[in-house]
């Protein structure tokens, strides 16, 4: 995983990136009590899902997941959110995976004329590779930099003395 870009945009823009077959789920933000979006494009799961069921992870075209694949995938998000959890500790934000969402769901989850942070992490997996996106609701983003700001001034003034 690494990651590709971080921008701010309207919800209504990460709305419109997302692909007709992808994973997306919304992913609770404590202590903020706010909720993000996270996606994953469904080029990766087939061969993420094959290595961990002991397979060789060779690529298969996307495809709409079974509920077993899906049980698998969730288990995934899971593990990313606490790898997201122990990466963001500086700015003490917890990443709690709630569930999927279908796409009609989405828009409801952060009002669509709403700026967010959007970061974007490419996928490698073998010869595949896909997409995760993470959109940040303003309120989220804009507590995450006054957080930073204060770390920074903190160190300054330690500095200083």
């Amino acid at each position: 995983m690494s990651l590709v870009s971080a921008e701010q945009i309207p919800f209504s823009e990460f709305l419109l990136r997302i692909p007709e077959l992808a994973y997306v789920c919304s992913v609770q933000l404590e202590p903020l009590r706010a909720v993000s979006v996270l996606q994953m494009d469904l080029t990766t799961a087939p061969s993420m899902i094959e290595l961990l069921l002991g397979g060789d992870g060779k690529p298969s075209e996307p495809r709409e997941l079974t509920d077993i694949e899906e049980s698998i995938l969730s288990g995934v998000v899971e593990a990313v959110c606490r790898e997201l959890t122990t990466a963001w500790q500086s700015v003490g934000l917890t990443f709690i995976f709630e569930k999927r969402q279908m796409q009609t769901q989405i828009p409801r989850l952060i009002p669509v004329a709403e700026k967010t942070l959007c970061l974007s992490f490419e996928l490698r997996l073998g010869d595949t590779s896909g997409l995760l996106n993470l959109a940040f609701p303003a309120v989220a983003s804009n507590a995450i930099l006054r957080r930073l700001a204060g770390d920074r001034s903190r160190q300054r003034r330690h500095s200083a003395e």
